[in-house]
């Protein structure tokens, strides 16, 4: 049979390298392939030019990140805010439920005489909203006699409205802002004195805060006092950890 010329042996002298070790030296032919060296049996392909292929637009490969590379981007991953979840139904839900509790005189920590009239409230919730519920919160928890507030029922209901509801209840102007006043709730004052104005000939309403807006700003108030550890009256303790709460 006949062989191709790269398969037949021969007498070439073989180079060693330093070690003594034979080097084999690749050769290339300088001919080309003759007809008679193809077998018959086999499809035949175009051959292709030496050289490297054009390179399409826009389908170039992405480089294989280094290892650095890789870490930086771990650590922007991990030093990225967090994302947080938040229901807008939350503070509505939470004040229905508080103004329940309420009305079926549960878990109340405070009483308030108003006019010969005892109210029974929970200290956070007003706490939120007024600077002298705050300070009685300060002051530490446990029952305490009732205290007797000087202004008029319908101010006062207005008031403890808000704190439960985010809105003013039915009263004059002059009683909300006096019960305000001497609560130290300067967010009832404002949504007292906030009416709809005529802004010139132009028919136009001052903006105001809607009830959701109210209730979310009193929920993120009771979270401040949570934070600071004011009006924790509950201690929980599972697994060797202590959690402190509200009993509301």
């Amino acid at each position: 049979p006949h062989h191709p010329p790269e398969l037949e042996s021969g007498s070439h002298p073989v180079q060693k390298d330093c070690l003594g070790l034979p080097v084999h030296a690749q050769r290339t032919p300088s001919w080309p392939p003759s007809p008679d060296d193809e077998d018959p049996s086999l499809p035949s392909f175009p051959q292709e030019e030496p050289g490297s292929r054009p390179l399409v637009p826009g389908n170039l490969p992405f480089p294989a990140l280094s290892l650095e590379e890789e870490e930086e981007e771990e650590e922007d991953e991990d030093a990225a805010e967090p994302e947080w979840l938040r229901s807008e139904e939350h503070p509505s839900q939470f004040f229905a439920e508080a103004q329940r509790l309420r009305e079926q005189r549960l878990l109340l920590d405070e009483e308030v005489s108003v006019a010969g009239r005892v109210y029974g409230v929970h200290r956070v919730i007003l706490a939120a909203i007024s600077s002298l519920f705050r300070d009685r919160l300060l002051g530490g928890g446990g029952p305490r006699p009732p205290f007797s507030l000087e202004v008029s029922p319908g101010g006062w209901e207005a008031v403890l409205t808000f704190a439960y509801e985010g809105v003013l209840g039915p009263a004059p102007q002059g009683d909300v802002l006096a019960a305000a006043e001497a609560l130290g709730a300067p967010r009832v004052k404002a949504a007292a004195q906030r009416t709809c104005e005529r802004a010139g000939n132009a028919g136009e309403c001052v903006k105001k805060p809607s009830q959701a807006e109210e209730l979310r700003e009193n929920l993120r108030a009771i979270e401040l006092l949570y934070r600071e550890g004011v009006g924790c009256d509950l201690k929980l303790e599972a697994g060797g950890c202590q959690l402190r709460g509200e009993g509301l």
